[in-house]
């Protein structure tokens, strides 16, 4: 901008006044190119409208649009939010950028986040408008919302324990917690002491390499739970990679003591029964 204002003030009038010219047709032509609706008013009433602002407000042509007032676009329901944000544009301020439904010509209403500023013009002072409609963002950020609440709904019902941990390998989210415990007790403290006795140093490797990988883990590990104490539990581990590289771990640890203790009962039974047919044997030989 200094540049510009040396580079005016070694200019002679006539030289001053073709820059501007030129100044002013490449602003008109980025105005008229640009996919935001772009509204000028002189008065209250709109004196200018770009190529954007035909198109997202109904209209056929700049000439439909021409002289009317913020009120012809204003819902009912929000012409005094539309009056407030009026008399802050008039008193020279900056407008904060608004989100708020805009009425088309024929009717109907879309959701837009505008943006406003005053310009000095003349000696005068006209206000410019910025319209970008924003229906679809707020589409795709309810469908978010819809998404997160049935995830979250999900998780909650699990009877799974389901945690983030962070890099210092402390728990960052828990959807639940066993009798007995708070959730002060688990969030922010390290995951590896849910772990007991040798299992400890399994899950500290586990997450250690699942950090440094980003691949997946799965292991068998005895840690606290139940009010009976300590029980067995298939700890998986994923990563969650945001940017391409590994912000968080997710970790799913499913209550397994009963498979553990069937499993066990089961080959102890086993090794019974071949024990008992072997003694047989040998009395047989005997």
């Amino acid at each position: 901008l200094l540049k510009e204002i040396e580079a005016f003030a070694s200019l002679s009038s006539g030289k001053v006044k073709a820059q501007l010219v030129e100044m002013r047709a490449r602003y008109g032509q980025l105005v008229e190119t640009s996919p935001f609706a772009t509204l000028l008013f002189r008065a209250g009433r709109i004196v200018f409208a770009n190529t954007a602002a035909v198109a997202m407000l109904g209209a056929k042509a700049p000439a439909d649009l021409l002289g009317r007032t913020v009120m012809d676009f204003a819902p009912s329901d929000l012409r005094q939010l539309a009056l407030h944000y009026r008399k802050i544009l008039r008193r020279g301020e900056p407008m904060p950028p608004l989100e708020i439904q805009v009425k088309r010509l024929d009717g109907r209403e879309f959701d837009a986040e505008i943006e406003g500023a005053p310009i000095p013009v003349d000696g005068g002072r006209e206000i410019q408008l910025i319209v970008r409609d924003i229906t679809e963002r707020r589409a795709m950020e309810a469908r978010l919302r819809d998404s997160e609440a049935r995830l979250r709904l999900i998780i909650g019902q699990t009877p799974a324990y389901v945690m983030t941990v962070d890099d210092k390998l402390n728990c960052t989210y828990i959807n639940k917690v066993a009798r007995g415990t708070n959730r002060s007790e688990v969030i922010g403290h390290s995951v590896v002491n849910f772990a007991v006795g040798e299992y400890r140093q399994q899950v500290q490797k586990a997450l250690k390499q699942a950090f440094k990988t980003g691949e997946s883990q799965q292991i068998l590990i005895r840690g606290f739970g139940r009010s009976t104490g300590v029980c067995w539990y298939d700890l998986r581990i994923g990563a969650l990679k945001p940017h391409g590289q590994v912000s968080e771990l997710v970790l799913i640890m499913t209550d397994v003591t009963d498979r553990v203790i069937a499993e066990t009962c089961a080959r102890d039974l086993t090794d019974l029964k071949r024990r008992h047919l072997k003694s047989k044997k040998i009395g047989r030989v005997v």
